[in-house]
């Protein structure tokens, strides 16, 4: 919700309300806020913008884990996405070609994927999340709660057995 605050704004607002009331007609709030959570999570975000008539009218967010990207051309770019429900089961969820989005292009008409996303070095088709550092931590601690827990249900028995002979 931090990262999201109050939505999209513009220090130009005042001065082009008709241009900053087109941008919210075509982003909606209620795309934007999955798109920001998506980006913050994933370092990524895909999206779905859709053209009519060679003009931009909405733009819609589409959750990272249903768009894979295809293979690179030979000038190393991503031509077509490809996008599923559910890419575990792809006998009942087909994957859809969709054209990556390419700025400069003419024929503007159906929808397309565009991927925003922060430069990795040696990343070129996903990102690393941003919890991937914390991924050791947290198994970690899921085995410490293990033991605790494990530990309450043996009745916090230690476990072992001393055995003194004659109190030595």
């Amino acid at each position: 919700q931090f990262i999201y605050g109050k939505g999209l704004t513009s220090l130009e607002k005042n001065i082009k309300p008709l241009q900053f009331s087109m941008v919210q007609n075509i982003l909606p709030k209620k795309q934007l806020r999955p798109i920001v959570q998506d980006y913050s999570l994933y370092s990524e975000s895909a999206l779905e913008l859709v053209y009519k008539q060679g003009e931009l009218k909405s733009i819609y967010h589409v959750p990272t884990n249903q768009i894979a990207p295809n293979k690179m051309n030979d000038d190393g770019e991503i031509d077509i996405y490809w996008y599923s429900q559910n890419f575990a089961k792809t006998m009942n969820n087909k994957p859809e070609p969709i054209d990556a989005w390419k700025p400069g292009d003419k024929r503007r008409n159906g929808s397309y994927i565009y991927i925003i996303k922060t430069y990795q070095a040696g990343r070129t088709y996903y990102n690393n999340p941003c919890y991937l550092p914390c991924l050791q931590y947290a198994h970690m601690e899921e085995e410490i709660s293990n033991y605790y827990i494990n530990h309450i249900y043996n009745g916090f028995s230690a476990g072992h057995i001393f055995n003194m002979n004659n109190g030595e």
